[in-house]
């Protein structure tokens, strides 16, 4: 679902501007069509046919509930039924907007720790395989005792030699096999995403990441129309429910039972101060943007601290590979030194 956000993103921009524009919905979707990929191509072909044949656009992109989730559907039933789409199309081209941001952020703060990793292992694995062996050829021709780094470096060669890694592959391929038709994936993806969360730093910074879409789509929904109850209930269908329950308890029937929101959220400790005193600013004044202003800056916090994890891992990165060269040189060298000590005796 996420990985769609900037074609979707695209798609509701370019359907705002056509009907700002003052086209029909129908003549907006043939215009936007040729503008986008081949698959909302198709998509879009698919919404202009079932809109030529009276069916709501709401009807038409529910069928897609693999691609849009329940609250942008929501946002699009309510346009359709005020006759506000224009704005409703705006308003869910700027949520996707803002999602895809954080996490080109997030992308784009791992490419670099991500090539540095590739490019040490494929060096590594070119000197184990391709230079090593044939100075351990060297060595055992002359009949030298190997020193105990060098012996540890030799037996890594031998785990990691050509047929060693054909049958790693073909194992991982029969587990990719094993997982994509007999595990349930929503699952393993909840308990692999419960074990990331139990880590503190990833918790925290999950943490700012869940805060921040939530007000905003908090702010989004009441734009739109929605109640406060209806708001929270499709603000947090954005997330996992295991997710929800983790950071912010039963909220929604406790705002069901007349409960203040900030008032919910007081006693919160997954919810920071700030946060609880922005809602309650808002719910004494009514401003939205206090919503909207909260969201923005839970979102600066997202990129200054991926910013700050990638000032942190340049160094660890850095002394890692130093090491991991120093442990090679020295696994090639150590023989060398001792056979020359050996014919200096």
């Amino acid at each position: 679902m996420f990985s769609r956000d900037k074609e979707k993103s695209r798609f509701f921009l370019m359907l705002y501007t056509a009907i700002k524009s003052g086209l029909p919905l129908y003549r907006a979707l043939l215009i936007v069509k040729d503008s986008l990929d081949v698959f909302f191509r198709d998509l879009i072909v698919n919404l202009a046919e079932d809109l030529r044949k009276g069916v709501s656009l709401y009807n038409s992109l529910s069928k897609r509930k693999d691609l849009f989730e329940p609250l942008v559907l929501r946002l699009v039933y309510i346009g359709e039924n005020s006759g506000r789409l224009e704005n409703i199309f705006f308003y869910i081209y700027k949520y996707y907007e803002n999602r895809g941001k954080v996490r080109a952020k997030l992308i784009s703060s791992m490419i670099y720790p991500a090539f540095i990793i590739v490019v040490t292992i494929l060096i590594s694995y070119f000197v184990m395989t391709a230079v090593f062996p044939s100075i351990l050829n060297l060595y055992s021709d002359m009949s030298v005792k190997l020193p105990f780094l060098t012996q540890v470096v030799a037996y890594i060669t031998k785990l990691f030699s050509l047929k060693n890694l054909i049958i790693i592959l073909f194992v991982f391929f029969i587990l990719f096999l094993v997982f994509h038709f007999f595990v349930k994936k929503d699952v393993f993806y909840e308990k692999l995403l419960s074990f990331l969360l139990s880590i503190k730093f990833i918790d925290n910074f999950y943490k700012k990441y869940f805060n921040s879409m939530f007000l905003y789509s908090l702010s989004l929904c009441i734009k739109s129309g929605l109640s406060m109850s209806e708001s929270i209930k499709f603000s947090l269908l954005v997330f996992p429910d295991f997710i929800t329950k983790k950071y912010l308890g039963e909220v929604y029937k406790r705002i069901l039972e007349g409960e203040a929101l900030s008032d919910i959220l007081a006693n919160n400790k997954q919810v920071p101060k700030i946060v609880t005193y922005f809602i309650r600013t808002y719910e004494e004044t009514g401003k939205i943007e206090v919503l909207d202003s909260l969201s923005e800056f839970m979102t600066f916090e997202i990129e200054l601290t991926l910013e700050s994890l990638l000032s942190l891992t340049e160094p660890i990165l850095i002394t890692f590979v130093a090491c991991f060269t120093v442990i090679l040189a020295l696994a090639i060298l150590l023989p060398i030194i001792s056979l020359g000590l050996n014919f200096g005796m």
